[in-house]
């Protein structure tokens, strides 16, 4: 059995496949070229020239030379072949539920060529020839601004990494230039927990809403970044809070609601205590973060009151399972920028979900 593949790095090339500039590159714009490992937008015509230079270079020299789009079409001109790629490219797990009975009809239907240039091209959504039924999902990194001499880089209190024991722990902290701090029985590295100033993508996010998808975003509070002299961005080693995160793109997004859903049912005043009280709704007048834990609840309380008391809108603090009780009104917290008093569970409206543990 021959087995393909280049052995010699001083060999004689016999046989080579190629892929013709084409369709993926036009989609190339100043926005996400980087994100696709480019330095700057291509001039498609004149990649293709000189791809095309290349290619003669090669034949003249008795390499036989293979175009990968060719390929795939003839390959997909058989149906056998076509389903086997079709079932795999066109699955829910891959383009959403939504996208795929529509989808494979329109793919069906396409000439080899077309098909081809297509599954190498990718297709924008903007191009389907249908409206898609349903939501479509987006994953979205996020970009978190914070200010360079913001006071929590001088203090730095969030625990980041595993647990040491105390000798390892300055050890290390010797070696790699370190913050450590006590973390119940362990010794952790801790970094600052600067403030959010700004959700750099929130232009992105927004445009995607506005088109029925969901996005799924600000992950772990998302990457906390500066902005340096000439308008560039640098990454900065710090843990923004995930509920003041999650309150500032609720706000940039100009959210109807903030729900913040975590592992409790609701927030308790005098949490562990004989005295324990389980808020219902309340407004901002009445509540204040500091009642909190500062490790636990307090951090998710502030954000709520910071959203409700910025916006005059709700936040909602509750259980994962109970998301659907919550916006309607029958289960977890509000807090409210009003001061009538509602008789409904912790609620401090478009809705911006935020997920903690």
């Amino acid at each position: 059995m021959v087995t393909l593949g280049v052995h010699s790095e001083t060999g004689r090339l016999r046989e080579v496949i190629v892929h013709r500039p084409d369709l993926s590159l036009r989609r190339l714009t100043p926005d996400n070229c980087k994100a696709l490992l480019f330095d700057d937008v291509l001039w498609v015509k004149r990649a293709r020239q000189e791809h095309d230079i290349f290619v003669d270079a090669l034949r003249e020299r008795g390499v036989t030379v293979h175009l990968f789009g060719e390929l795939l079409a003839e390959t997909v001109a058989i149906s056998e072949a076509r389903d086997w790629l079709l079932d795999r490219r066109v699955h829910a797990s891959v383009v959403g539920h939504d996208l795929v009975d529509e989808l494979r009809r329109w793919l069906d239907a396409m000439s080899p060529d077309q098909l081809s240039s297509l599954l190498v091209g990718g297709i924008a959504r903007a191009e389907l020839p249908f409206e898609p039924a349903g939501l479509t999902g987006k994953t979205l990194l996020t970009q978190v601004k914070v200010h360079p001499t913001d006071a929590a880089f001088g203090n730095p209190t969030k625990p980041i990494g595993p647990g040491y024991d105390e000798a390892a722990a300055r050890r290390l902290a010797t070696e790699r230039g370190w913050q450590i701090a006590r973390d119940n029985d362990k010794w952790r590295r801790v970094v600052a927990s600067p403030k959010p100033l700004e959700i750099l993508e929130a232009q992105v996010l927004a445009f995607l809403i506005e088109r029925w998808v969901i996005v799924i975003c600000a992950g772990g509070s998302g990457i906390p970044v500066i902005e340096l002299r000439g308008g560039s961005i640098a990454g900065v080693e710090a843990i923004v809070d995930k509920g003041h995160a999650s309150s500032l793109l609720a706000r940039q997004l100009r959210a109807d609601m903030l729900l913040m859903l975590t592992d409790v049912d609701v927030v308790y005043l005098g949490w562990g205590t004989p005295s324990a009280r389980a808020l219902a709704e309340v407004a901002i007048s009445d509540l204040s973060a500091s009642d909190f834990a500062a490790g636990s609840m307090r951090p998710k309380v502030d954000a709520a009151i910071e959203f409700a008391r910025s916006t005059g809108k709700p936040a909602a603090i509750g259980r994962l399972e109970d998301a659907a009780a919550i916006l309607a009104g029958t289960r977890g917290n509000t807090d409210h920028s009003v001061t009538q008093p509602i008789a409904r569970p912790f609620l401090c409206r478009r809705v911006v979900r935020s997920f903690h543990s």
